[in-house]
């Protein structure tokens, strides 16, 4: 109304001033009285104009603290609401991360209840639960919020990644049981992996040992080489290589590359569960030693299916366990996989990656500066043994250092960096430690 106001105000006023100037053209006005008339008229403008400039700044004033005291007020009180509202709700699309819900959250129409987080990453957060009609048969609830998935290729990762675990299964694989939809997230019943991922094994024995009081006596039984350092005994090592070379070989008969190998996605489930013994362990279609802990991969969010001879370029996966193809931005094929093996092996034997660096650059620098050769902390050949016997420490001893060096083999042929010279996946597949008797 006031921008209304003002525009006809202008017209008017010059549309005198356009009759004065007429006026003055046929000298009925003289150019003194001509000159004054325009003076008032322009004094008359601006006066207009002050209390217009005046009369907005308080509007403007008075808009920004009402929307100032409206937005505070709506944000306390809407902050306020959905607090309360999260501490009773029952799950179904609510406030993820929220580890103050009191009540159980139970989501596929009752089916599955949540219990806890107990993992986050950049697009989900993984909850243990169990069935609701049976509080000790536990789940894994991976959620995954619609609102994460900004774009059409990360809703695409999710979908192909369900696609995936929908087709497969493997004893060494983190099974799919069951996937639910909402409008506002995806949740994915998974197989429930009790100790945690490998970093716990290698790096968190003592907290393990506290929650999970059988590992105290398996980690007496297979101590690591040296107590002051992280690392796996051999036995550990041996066991997790033939069960992650089971899964990989199931993978790679179907065309699959995961394209993110690495500790935290090798999860780690309770032995001795529905078996005693070794016969029945491996009747049930697992590999490896019957009293150890389980490894199972897991996240198939960057799987892809890519035959042997075919090519990808897509960059993904950790930066500490990738090839080094994909971390100068090259094209590269499932031999990509072999690359992550060989990084998850020496963590397992030394406790660390083998290569570190603050970013990808340095990262591929370092990775090529090496020449292929791959440096071992003096500690990975330390004996430890448990046995009281002299002739059989000599005898476990000589075998030791017989499987150290095979493992130091091994690790250097999968972290080779020019692909095509690097293993291959029928010779890892029959290579003498992914084929030992343990």
């Amino acid at each position: 109304m006031i921008h209304s106001l003002l525009i006809y105000t202008y017209i008017y006023i010059y549309t005198i001033r356009v009759i004065i100037i007429i006026a003055g053209i046929i000298n009925k006005y003289n150019t003194s009285t001509r000159d004054d008339i325009y003076t008032r008229i322009d004094t008359d403008i601006l006066g207009i104009y002050k209390v217009y400039v005046t009369f907005t700044t308080i509007l403007l004033i008075y808009t920004l603290t009402s929307t100032f005291t409206y937005s505070f007020t709506s944000t306390f009180t809407s902050t306020f609401t959905l607090h309360t509202y999260t501490d009773i709700q029952t799950y179904n699309g609510a406030k993820m991360g929220n580890n103050d819900i009191q009540a159980p959250n139970v989501i596929a129409n009752g089916q599955y209840t949540i219990e806890k987080e107990i993992g986050k990453g950049s697009f989900a957060i993984v909850y243990r639960g169990h069935l609701t009609n049976n509080v000790n048969s536990h789940i894994a609830i991976k959620v995954v919020s619609k609102n994460k998935l900004k774009n059409k290729k990360l809703l695409e990762n999710l979908e192909i990644e369900i696609a995936i675990l929908k087709k497969i299964k493997h004893n060494h694989i983190v099974s799919l049981i069951d996937c639910e939809r909402t409008t506002t997230d995806f949740y994915l019943i998974m197989e429930y992996c009790a100790l945690g991922d490998l970093t716990f094994l290698i790096k968190k024995r003592k907290e393990l040992i506290q929650k999970h009081p059988l590992l105290q006596e398996i980690f007496e039984f297979y101590p690591p080489p040296n107590q002051s350092h992280n690392g796996l005994h051999q036995a550990f090592i041996l066991n997790y290589l033939q069960q992650l070379s089971s899964a990989l070989k199931f993978l790679r008969d179907k065309n699959l590359v995961h394209r993110d190998i690495k500790p935290q996605n090798l999860l780690v489930s309770t032995p001795l569960i529905n078996y005693s013994n070794p016969k029945k362990f491996h009747e049930l279609g697992y590999v490896g030693i019957y009293n150890l802990p389980i490894l199972k991969i897991a996240d198939f969010g960057f799987a892809r299916f890519l035959p042997n001879s075919s090519m990808a370029e897509t960059l993904c996966g950790s930066p500490l366990y990738m090839a080094p193809e994909i971390l100068n931005y090259q094209k590269y094929n499932a031999k990509a996989d072999l690359w992550s093996v060989g990084t998850v092996l020496y963590e397992m034997c030394c406790g660390n990656p083998p290569f570190k660096a603050s970013n990808h650059l340095e990262l591929f620098k370092k990775i090529k500066r090496s020449n292929n050769h791959i440096t071992f902390p003096s500690y990975f050949d330390n004996f430890n043994s448990n046995i009281i016997n002299s002739q059989l420490i000599k005898i476990e001893e000589l075998e030791f250092h017989e499987i150290n060096q095979n493992l130091k083999n091994l690790i250097n042929q999968l972290l080779t960096f020019d692909p095509k010279e690097r293993l291959g996946f029928d010779e890892f597949f029959n290579n003498k430690l992914v084929n030992m008797d343990l």
